[in-house]
């Protein structure tokens, strides 16, 4: 079954049919199963940007936060995203990680994938440092101290 619900003016589809795997699902004598939805998928509709991204930010945490498994924006019908549609998006894969969801986006532009990216790594990065700094020289004061050095992979060749 699936229907079709506003969330602060974005479609959103909601699969409701339990996934064949799900226990609860086949198990009668369990009266727990939660009435929300597996999946919901968001479709905004033309461009993410200023204008925009504060109302479908808002609807991607109601999606996560509504359904049980998985949220999937579909970005076919994004034609434009500024700086404020990437943070709605990563806001969103934050929100997941937070509550243990899957957020998948479906028809991403290369373009928006690599802004989404690097958005994503200067957060990490402001928040955290850098790690291959700190990674590399851990990695080397290790080896030192037990008489080894690093050993670069021959090209063509896998290291054991």
């Amino acid at each position: 079954m699936h229907r079709a619900i506003d969330l602060s003016t974005q479609l959103v589809d909601v699969a409701t049919q339990p996934h064949a795997s799900d226990d609860r699902a086949s198990n009668a004598s369990d009266a727990r199963v939660s009435s929300n939805p597996a999946t919901i998928v968001l479709q905004p509709i033309e461009a993410l940007v200023q204008e925009t991204s504060l109302a479908f930010r808002s609807s991607l945490i109601e999606a996560l936060e509504l359904a049980n498994e998985n949220v999937i924006v579909d970005l076919l019908w994004i034609e434009k995203i500024d700086a404020a549609g990437v943070a709605a998006l990563v806001v969103g894969v934050e929100k997941a990680m937070t509550l243990g969801k899957t957020l998948s986006f479906q028809a991403m532009h290369p373009s928006i994938h690599q802004a989404v990216e690097a958005e994503w790594e200067q957060q990490r990065q402001s928040r955290l440092g850098s790690w291959s700094d700190r990674f590399e020289a851990n990695l080397e004061h290790f080896l030192s101290q037990r008489g080894l050095q690093q050993v670069e992979p021959q090209e063509g060749k896998m290291a054991s």
